[in-house]
């Protein structure tokens, strides 16, 4: 099945999809959707990038292995295939 929802080889009647949207349109609003969750994956990224940079807090100066101790944590969430969706 195509990302258009029509079997392979069978265009859609007309060029358009059930829905009355053509490929062309299909396909700038994947490209739009695609475009949305990049800017989602970028704005993760620099929160982690900052948290995982920030300097330490006051009390994990004090405590200097807590504040080590959490941003590896935090790390290990960010990379375990689990908490990003993965069963």
């Amino acid at each position: 099945m195509r990302a258009d929802g029509h079997a392979h080889r069978r265009p859609a009647p007309g060029g358009q999809d059930a829905d009355r949207r053509t490929t062309e349109q299909l396909l700038r609003d994947g490209a739009r959707e695609v475009a949305e969750v990049a800017d989602g994956v970028r704005a993760v990224a620099e929160r982690t990038a900052g948290a995982l940079l920030a300097p330490p807090h006051r009390r994990a100066a004090r405590h200097p292995r807590t504040g080590l101790t959490a941003r590896w944590a935090l790390l290990r969430t960010l990379t375990d295939p689990r908490g990003l969706g993965a069963p």
